[in-house]
């Protein structure tokens, strides 16, 4: 099997964001992932949200005596064709990226509780749409 693997420098920051780390794979027909050949498991999806971990080894006399965990986060396929396979790994603060709603829709109206059972009134019409004003406090 013929393979290059090349990978952009990974960053250290020191607040929450986003990483991300490029990763180019050269191969030829014989490299496979998962039985299937690599470009062919890009193209089905079996790459799609898989986990790509970067670590560092340490040799000593050809054993291997530490491992340091570099990088890790879910794949996505940018490009793929030729001999070429692009892929951007992000970090699983990618999560923490997500927006928030502009407007929250709050039903208004009258309900009662009977024997365990909730109830709305008859007004179907009564809504509220409000802003979504977010917080200033920091959660931990």
């Amino acid at each position: 099997d013929l393979v290059l693997v090349k990978r952009q420098q990974v960053k250290i920051n020191d607040c929450v964001v986003v990483d991300t780390m490029a990763v180019n794979i050269y191969a030829d027909k014989s490299m496979t992932l998962a039985g299937k050949n690599i470009f062919l498991a890009a193209h089905d999806g079996t790459l799609d949200m898989a986990r790509l971990a970067l670590k560092r080894c340490f040799f000593r006399d050809n054993v291997v005596v530490g491992v340091i965990g570099l990088f890790e986060g879910r794949v996505e396929v940018k490009a793929c064709g030729g001999i070429g396979l692009e892929l951007t790994v992000k970090a699983d603060t990618q999560g923490l990226n997500q927006n928030f709603p502009i407007r929250i829709y709050s039903p208004q109206g009258s309900y009662t509780n009977s024997s365990g059972t909730v109830s709305a009134g008859n007004d179907e019409k009564a809504c509220v749409i409000t802003p979504y004003i977010p917080r200033k406090e920091v959660l931990l």
